[in-house]
């Protein structure tokens, strides 16, 4: 707009680079002046800790235009800050910050980042508190998802003692006891921090029923057994609906926000009691596979969901199957179809289970479909095995994370290639999850398409 003070940020600059930076004037009647003379200035390098970032393939053409955020990247063994950072097509670091080193990092329309307190940090390291939270339980955590209505939905963690809790997830007949659980609530709050619903998952769904690693000790709460382990919420405003992912249960499920009603539950029927039958869905048509330990869960525009589906062990406590051992497992994208008249699923799609190079993600993760293309980015944190070999083999250090973009085809067609690693055989990094972002700055900013 028209005024004598103008300051706008200068984003997306490149590490150790020498930059012009050319400024135009435009007065009422259209005139232009240049400043003279232009300004210089240069960037210094990547800090000796950051982690590296590769590209080993990239269609330009193809691909999903803008850049790519990554939230939370850590590297446990390594005493090092936890970065955020954007890249652009090309693996090119383009900003980064320790104060965004945090799970479920995303964009708001405003361009600032939305932090899993709810904080709101800009490009240039400025913290904003727009709100005081106002939230029952230990801590939020994993996911902060702004609704439509302007409230925000996120999970809080909650200690909940359980009568007949089993002891054992490879016997069936190992004694039941009085145990204190680690359970998840869903909360909604408004824009001001104030509570305005929650939902218990224990009230909702059977706290004895039990899939691989409910009954162990676990994150945050390294006392009591790990029972659910949510790691991300959904509003649908289609059904004023809520999904959530209980990775410990091998279960995403969906319930009205209005009520609290239970509506259907997508993952294996091992071990659900009689009165949940009638919620769980039954797959139909082939290939169908469920998903196992699944993250980030989404509805598309055309309804199906779409998650990241881990798939630690892919089996079931009791189910008479083995589990698989990690260096045969395999991780991928999965697309369902679900009939809610039916209660009936259908595989729509996936990505992973026949790619040329299989890989397994034992944790995090995430899969998105773009707006323009419809391609799919996945974003495989802790990656131990590519085609059954070692991530320490190829040089990517014990774990790793690949950031992959494939079209929505069959067999879909991989476009991007993006891994961010620690050489060092030991080392283990992750980055809990990618967005794509179409800028660095706000929604109402005009710029010129970046050229990457």
């Amino acid at each position: 707009e028209l005024g004598q003070d103008h300051a706008l940020p200068v984003l997306g600059l490149k590490p150790s680079s020498a930059y012009t930076i050319e400024v135009t004037l435009i007065n009422q009647a259209g005139g232009r002046q240049k400043l003279t003379p232009a300004l210089h200035t240069a960037t210094g390098p990547l800090p000796a800790n950051f982690p590296k970032v590769s590209v080993f393939q990239s269609d330009l053409t193809r691909m999903e235009p803008g850049y790519l955020l990554l939230d939370k990247t850590r590297r446990p063994l390594a005493p090092t800050p936890e970065y955020g950072m954007i890249g652009d097509r090309q693996g090119q670091v383009r900003w980064y910050s320790t104060v965004a080193g945090q799970d479920g990092l995303r964009q708001l329309p405003n361009g600032r980042l939305l932090l899993l307190n709810s904080d709101e940090l800009d490009l240039l390291g400025n913290v904003f508190s727009p709100r005081t939270l106002d939230v029952p339980g230990l801590f939020l955590h994993h996911d902060l998802y702004p609704m439509q209505n302007g409230n925000f939905l996120s999970l809080t963690l909650e200690k909940v003692v359980v009568p007949n809790f089993p002891t054992s997830e490879v016997d069936p007949n190992a004694p039941h006891e009085t145990k204190e659980i680690t359970s998840d609530a869903v909360v909604e709050f408004g824009p001001d921090g104030s509570l305005k619903n929650i939902w218990h998952l224990h009230e909702m769904i059977d706290p004895t029923r039990i899939a691989y690693d409910s009954t162990k000790p676990g994150f945050p709460l390294f006392d009591a057994p790990d029972w659910s382990h949510s790691n991300a919420v959904f509003h649908d405003p289609t059904d004023d609906s809520i999904l959530v992912s209980i990775r410990h249960q091998d279960a995403v499920i969906k319930f009205s926000r209005a009520t609290g009603q239970l509506l259907w539950i997508l993952g294996p029927h091992d071990n659900w009691g009689p009165a949940f039958q009638p919620y769980l869905l039954k797959p139909i048509g082939s290939p169908f596979e469920w998903q196992f330990h699944q993250h980030a869960m989404r509805v598309t525009p055309y309804g199906s969901v779409v998650l990241f589906d881990n798939g630690n062990y892919r089996a079931s406590p009791f189910d008479g199957v083995a589990q698989r051992p990690d260096l045969q497992n395999y991780s991928r994208a999965v697309e369902y179809f679900i009939d809610p008249s039916k209660m009936e699923v259908q595989q729509v799609w996936e990505y992973g289970a026949a790619a040329e190079w299989k890989s397994f993600s034992a944790s995090q993760g995430d899969a998105d479909v773009m707006p323009l293309t419809g391609n799919v980015v996945l974003t495989m944190s802790d990656t131990r095995h590519i085609a059954g070999f070692p991530s320490a083999d190829w040089g990517l250090g014990f774990a790793h994370t690949a950031i992959i973009e494939v079209d929505h085809a069959t067999p879909p067609r991989k476009l991007f290639d993006l891994r961010v690693y620690d050489p060092n055989p030991n080392a283990r990094t992750w980055v809990y999850r990618s967005e794509r972002i179409p800028s660095l700055y706000a929604a109402n900013v005009l710029i010129v398409p970046d050229s990457d």
